[in-house]
């Protein structure tokens, strides 16, 4: 007798991307890290991620909203030297509203503080500490 596969491992959304789940139609969640495992990929990068960012990574390790927006998951971040500094990109917006970018964390800060990032180039625009508010705001959600 074949032994019996072990069961597929499963996103449980607990934070508030379970909102996010009832109101948006979200794809591609992979299975989050381990919390020490997190913590450390984390670390290597020298920002502040917003603390609803991390919440979002704890649920699902990155994750399409609408078929458009991409939530970069832990081996999907990475940094970019723009004219207006060096960012860590965590998020990419592509909407039909028009909105095409990234969103980012400054590299070297420790507030936070998230910036969209437009394809289209020119400056940076901050958009506060709530990775949430910024991709619904960003992305034409609310």
């Amino acid at each position: 007798m074949l032994p019996t596969p072990p069961p597929p491992l499963v996103v449980d959304l607990k934070s508030w991307v379970s909102e996010w789940a009832r109101e948006f139609k979200l794809t591609d969640l992979k299975v989050p890290l381990a919390g020490e495992q997190l913590s450390r990929h984390l670390a290597e990068f020298d920002v502040r991620f917003p603390e609803d960012y991390i919440e979002l990574l704890r649920d699902a390790d990155g994750l399409v909203i609408n078929n458009d927006h991409v939530v970069f998951g832990t081996s999907d971040i990475y940094d970019i030297s723009l004219a207006g500094g060096q960012f860590v990109l965590i998020a990419e917006v592509n909407h039909s509203c028009g909105t095409q970018g990234s969103i980012g964390v400054k590299a070297g800060a420790k507030d936070g503080e998230l910036y969209f990032l437009s394809h289209e180039g020119g400056a940076s625009e901050t958009l506060g500490i709530s990775f949430r508010r910024a991709v619904e705001s960003v992305c034409c959600l609310t």
